[in-house]
């Protein structure tokens, strides 16, 4: 049974457009195989290596002074958390609402930064520090 010309261009056309959905499709693979691959290298290597952390809390307090100097008398609070180094920092222009504070801590590695959010995650309230912050999302578990 002869199909004529015709037939054949579109059974080459057909062949032709699959041979190319299967290039894009294999082109994608291999390009999510390599970038998941690099992510996993990346992170394993930050993972194990002992580069500092930086860990930022955001906070709107009722008090900034207040709040900035009960975390300066008490050093215990980031220490406890196996913080290097923490601090304070009161927002003076750029904030995103009045009273806008940060407390920042400097952990050794990245196991040790989510080792303590951990921690603090679970660690019971302090009234003391409650009553100097305003909560943001009263429907939000998380404390600042």
């Amino acid at each position: 049974m002869d199909r004529g010309p015709q037939s054949i261009c579109l059974r080459a056309s057909r062949k032709t457009n699959n041979l190319r959905k299967g290039k894009k499709l294999e082109v994608k693979a291999v390009f999510k195989i390599t970038v998941a691959t690099l992510a996993a290298v990346f992170a394993s290597a930050a993972l194990s290596q002992d580069v500092q952390v930086v860990s930022v809390i955001n906070v709107k307090t009722t008090n900034p002074q207040g709040y900035t100097q009960y975390l300066a008398d008490h050093p215990q609070i980031m220490s406890s958390l196996g913080a290097q180094a923490g601090g304070t920092c009161l927002t003076v222009s750029g904030h995103r609402y009045p009273n806008q504070a940060f407390a920042w801590t400097i952990f050794p590695n990245a196991a040790t930064a989510f080792k303590a959010a951990r921690m603090y995650s679970q660690a019971p309230a302090n009234p003391e520090l409650d009553a100097l912050r305003v909560k943001m999302f009263p429907q939000s578990s998380m404390r600042s």
